[in-house]
């Protein structure tokens, strides 16, 4: 059967505008349910492992330098770097950019589970990303470990997306995911 005149015509906007309004509302109720218990939880004190991450963001060439003669990738380090410049350096405020990340995955893991099965599915997967412990913990720390979740959810639906439509946005999405991954941690390669 052929479809109606204009809907191969439509702009990818104007289909996405069609969403109702109650898949709408349960995903924004979704991330917040994400992002509260983070938000609580994200004023604690700094504990070692985070203290690293300080010492090593103090300027982007110090970030740098030390990644060369460590085993971490430089990007989450510039990124706190940058962060630390435009944000006071409060503990809530430090773990703030991993909490974006953090949210970040949630969006990518409903993208994901819902490119391969369907919107329910997607709600399904990202209810469980947004209430797993360890996603949660690390939400909140001053780690890298968010953005490894992020990107990864991102390349795996840009990939999914790209097998599916063979268009080059995509394709774009996946490359820029996969490099920023790499960038960010060496368990993405």
């Amino acid at each position: 059967m052929a479809e109606p005149a204009g809907i191969e015509d439509m702009t990818w906007a104007r289909r996405y505008a069609r969403i109702d309004r109650s898949h709408l509302l349960v995903f924004l109720t979704l991330l917040l349910v994400a992002f509260v218990p983070r938000f609580l939880t994200a004023n604690r004190a700094i504990w070692f492992d985070e203290r690293f991450t300080l010492m090593n963001s103090t300027s982007i060439h110090q970030a740098i330098e030390h990644c060369i003669k460590d085993v971490h990738p430089p990007l989450y380090f510039v990124l706190v770097t940058l962060w630390r410049m435009a944000l006071p350096s409060t503990e809530f405020s430090l773990r703030l950019l991993s909490l974006i990340f953090g949210m970040l995955s949630v969006v990518g893991i409903f993208l994901v589970a819902r490119s391969i099965a369907g919107w329910r599915a997607g709600v399904a997967a990202s209810l469980v990303a947004a209430l797993a412990p360890d996603q949660w913990l690390y939400s909140t720390e001053l780690r890298p470990y968010p953005l490894l979740l992020a990107f990864s959810a991102f390349a795996t639906w840009a990939l999914l997306r790209l097998l599916s439509t063979g268009r080059g946005r995509y394709f774009i999405v996946f490359t820029a995911s996969t490099i920023l991954n790499l960038y960010s941690h060496y368990f993405a390669g």
